[in-house]
């Protein structure tokens, strides 16, 4: 579950039945949910060397928030990268550096990025984030690890 989180600052507020001094400032967090993510891949998620693969998460939004846009991030270490960005007006950029090896179907809250010739070089964490037109983001994300093609009898 993705949360958004508000800071409140009160001298009055009551917190779990207990009266809070009066005379400090007491901070809260209130946590309230963004969306609700429904599918997503596996963490790791598999895929093969040579093969396409495809990452997909469904969610929904709570409350009345609407979808500024939704992307594919890539993440090698502390390294993120936007690859696929997709806006409810059916614009969809795939960064320069992507191009021809990531594209996805548009249906907005039902997003699959498609990965083309996956190769170990791809092997990274990927997230999908989806941002409000309220100014808060969600994300959830896998590992994607490359497997080798198997080996057949002949």
């Amino acid at each position: 579950m993705a949360c958004r989180q508000v800071g409140l600052t009160s001298k009055l507020l009551g917190y779990c039945g207990k009266k809070l001094n009066p005379t400090t400032h007491n901070t809260f967090f209130l946590l309230a949910q963004v969306s609700k993510w429904t599918k997503q891949p596996s963490d790791p998620y598999y895929g093969v060397l040579g093969e396409n693969v495809s990452l997909e998460w469904n969610f929904t939004l709570t409350g009345n928030d609407r979808i500024f846009d939704f992307r594919l991030e890539k993440w090698k270490g502390f390294n993120q990268k936007d690859i696929v960005t997709y806006q409810p007006n059916g614009v969809v950029r795939v960064s320069a550096e992507f191009k021809g090896k990531f594209g996805m179907t548009t249906n907005v809250s039902h997003p699959a990025f498609i990965l083309v010739n996956a190769e170990i070089s791809d092997e990274a964490r990927y997230c999908c984030k989806v941002s409000t037109k309220d100014g808060y983001d969600d994300r959830q994300c896998t590992n994607l690890q490359i497997l080798g093609k198997p080996l057949h009898d002949t």
